[in-house]
């Protein structure tokens, strides 16, 4: 279960010592004083209290046939529109770098938007990449978006190369470059989530919820994927249709 932990000082403060702090005096608390991530409560964007939850209900041989939304209502899987990933890229795996995080959206044909999936991992960009491909293969995404700012863009020829040791899949990559300023970008997720209209799923990835919650802080880069997938997914779309 330790696999992949790496602490600063295990003889003084172990792994089990820190999850126990950071369970007993909250995300907030741990992070300002072990984490170098201080957060202020008076400045959080969102009210993750009011984000609303779905399930996924599977058949016997285990496909996806609906996603239930926690009032009870049913979304068929003919219902849903779009499937798409986003991947916010980061270049290494040391305690400073940022996180790496690939987000799975889906869209239905009433436009509302399910976080599906989330990726988020301090690791290599060919171990990033292999996630995507491992993502696809999970959730049958043909389109994968990818910032491509600065060093980012370089990552796009190499997932040429990469798709050449999955030649069943075929991963459309698309670049996208970020003009905005993340804080503002990500901040327009609040309405999506505060009306209902962007659900998440009930295992989705504790990391994203956190960072969501957390928000802003210098850990944003799960946010910043989703805010990425839920961008594409909406250009060009009307409305959200409110149904029962």
């Amino acid at each position: 279960m330790l696999e992949g932990t790496e602490v600063l000082w295990p003889e003084a403060e172990s792994y089990l010592f820190l999850m126990k702090m950071r369970v007993n005096e909250g995300i907030a608390s741990f992070n300002s004083e072990k984490q170098n991530d201080p957060h202020d409560p008076n400045r959080q964007v969102f009210d993750m209290t009011l984000a609303r939850r779905f399930s996924l209900v599977l058949n016997e041989t285990g496909q996806i046939t609906a996603l239930k939304q926690e009032s009870g209502k049913l979304i068929e899987a003919d219902d849903i529109t779009d499937v798409i990933a986003f991947h916010d890229p980061a270049l290494g795996e040391g305690l400073a770098s940022d996180y790496a995080a690939i987000v799975v959206v889906a869209q239905d044909s009433y436009g509302y938007l399910y976080c599906l999936d989330a990726w988020l991992e301090k690791a290599k960009p060919d171990r990033q990449m292999a996630q995507a491909f491992k993502l696809q293969a999970k959730w049958q995404f043909e389109r994968l978006y990818l910032e491509s700012n600065n060093f980012q863009g370089l990552l796009k020829m190499n997932y040429r190369d990469k798709q050449l040791e999955y030649p069943e899949q075929s991963l459309r990559v698309i670049g996208v470059t970020q003009h905005q300023n993340k804080e503002k970008r990500i901040s327009t997720l609040e309405p999506l989530i505060s009306n209902g209209h962007l659900l998440f799923a009930e295992n989705l990835n504790p990391l994203l919820m956190s960072q969501l919650l957390l928000f802003p802080t210098s850990h944003d880069d799960g946010p910043d994927a989703l805010h990425g997938a839920v961008a594409q997914l909406k250009k060009g779309k009307g409305r959200v249709e409110q149904v029962s």
